[in-house]
């Protein structure tokens, strides 16, 4: 019942990232360049025509729509993220993935015009079948004092990191 709900971006990034799914012990990481934008279009001609919003389809618009549903179906109790950053989407989610210290289970799904999706698995040990990376900064001098302040960030070792228009805090509980 559940999946008759779902719109043709979620079913394409299920029918990837099942394959891929090991536990429940992972973390999730959805990207989207558009998100639900098919969903969210049909939730603008509902309001249009009838001045009314349907639960489903308004839970079904947001952006983290696939994470969340699939995180719920698959009993995923660590963190997920939904990572939307333009045409940098995927390189960034990438990156942000790459840098989580426990496996992560990527998806890329996308859908204007046509729906696409991948999925893969990412972490830092080795398994057969696996493709073993590494992150190569390529950014000029400062904007690779950034990039070495948010990775010092990132790994514990400062509790600041300042950008260009904010700082982000590390808060304890």
């Amino acid at each position: 019942m559940v999946r008759r709900r779902f719109s043709a971006l979620t079913k394409a990034a299920f029918s990837t990232l099942i394959p891929c799914f090991e536990n429940d012990n992972i973390n999730l990481l959805i990207a989207s360049k558009y998100g639900e934008f098919d969903t969210l279009e049909k939730l603008i001609e509902q309001i249009e025509d009838s001045n009314e919003v349907s639960p489903t389809l308004f839970s079904n618009s947001v952006h983290n729509c696939i994470a969340g549903n699939f995180s719920l179906i698959k009993k995923i109790t660590k963190s997920y993220n939904a990572v939307s950053v333009g045409d940098r989407t995927i390189s960034n989610a990438i990156v942000q993935t790459i840098c989580a210290k426990s496996p992560t289970l990527f998806c890329y799904a996308d859908t204007v015009g046509e729906t696409v999706a991948f999925s893969c698995l990412i972490g830092n040990d080795y398994r057969e079948n696996s493709l073993k990376c590494e992150l190569i900064n390529k950014h000029n001098d400062v904007k690779e004092q950034e990039y070495n302040r948010f990775i010092s960030f990132l790994n514990g070792m400062t509790d600041n990191f300042d950008g260009e228009y904010y700082t982000i805090r590390r808060v304890y509980d």
